[in-house]
């Protein structure tokens, strides 16, 4: 990760250095100098707002680098083909897969019970996992012929989305222990145990289909040969589509234990015109393409 990270500011430092050596003529004329992709070229790219993080808390001293934290965990790379010197095709995909462990210590109640000052604990544990994919294309014109260019265009876009927990406890939930010791509240601050006669085993969220019809624009500075940093926004008409998903849980009626599933119903279908950026959940405002 860090050398990628010095790879790109190398890259961006002999970008400048390349570019104040070039006469003023080549430096307005990135089609004379080489800087831009051609007819047939190839770009493939990544989202730059993890490495622009990176770089500038390498700047200002800052030790908590946010890329750190970003980058195993959600992915987008960016392709397009020139079918003209000033148009493409564009295609993206965004894939962000995040799994977390929430941990806690309760008391164990099979060690209180044959000695009420036993200090024994077990563990509790929460898994969630949180998955979405994002797929979409389109067309791109590029305008100007300098290093830095505008674009617009538009985009189709599909992407899925769901959540899901699964739990895990340490007392085990019996005749002789209907309500045992357990914790609430896995992911957050204040969480707490106490006795649980009902108790959450398995959740599976409800999954989301989102379709979106997407106009851009933007621009994109070519710092060096082929290789360019872009900025875009957009508008999105988007339509919503949610499947039900269910909860098993745990629990005793009288002597007897149960496992118990309900389905869970989708909050909302909608659909609606959005203003803003053209992904504010996963699409990186900020881009880095290279052309081959």
């Amino acid at each position: 990760m860090k050398k990628l990270m010095l790879l790109l500011v190398l890259a961006l430092t002999c970008g400048g250095y390349a570019y104040s050596q070039t006469s003023g003529s080549e430096a307005m004329s990135g089609e004379r100098s080489g800087y831009l992709p051609k007819t047939g070229d190839i770009g493939v790219g990544i989202a730059a707002d993890p490495i622009l993080d990176y770089i500038g808390n390498m700047f200002n001293g800052n030790t908590s680098n946010k890329s750190k934290d970003w980058w195993p965990k959600e992915q987008t790379v960016y392709l397009r083909y020139f079918l003209f010197d000033d148009q493409a095709v564009r295609l993206r995909l965004n894939v962000k897969s995040d799994t977390k462990s929430y941990n806690y210590e309760v008391q164990d109640d099979a060690a209180k019970l044959l000695n009420p000052l036993s200090n024994k604990t077990v563990e509790d544990k929460m898994v969630r996992y949180e998955n979405k994919y994002t797929l979409a294309g389109g067309y791109q014109f590029f305008r100007g012929q300098g290093r830095l260019r505008g674009f617009y265009g538009g985009d189709f876009e599909y992407s899925y989305n769901k959540l899901s927990r699964e739990f895990t406890y340490g007392n085990k939930m019996n005749a002789v222990n209907p309500t045992p010791t357990s914790t609430d509240k896995f992911d957050e601050a204040t969480a707490s145990s106490g006795p649980m006669g009902d108790r959450p085993l398995t959740v599976k969220g409800v999954s989301q289909h989102t379709l979106g019809l997407v106009a851009f624009t933007g621009a994109e500075f070519y710092f060096y040969k082929q290789a360019c940093i872009g900025f875009e926004v957009g508008l999105k008409l988007k339509a919503e589509i949610a499947n039900k998903g269910y909860t098993t849980h745990e629990t005793m009626i009288g002597s007897t234990y149960n496992k118990l599933t309900k389905n869970t119903a989708p909050e909302r279908t909608t659909s609606g015109f959005t203003m803003g950026t053209s992904i504010p959940e996963t699409y990186g405002n900020f881009y880095v393409v290279f052309h081959f």
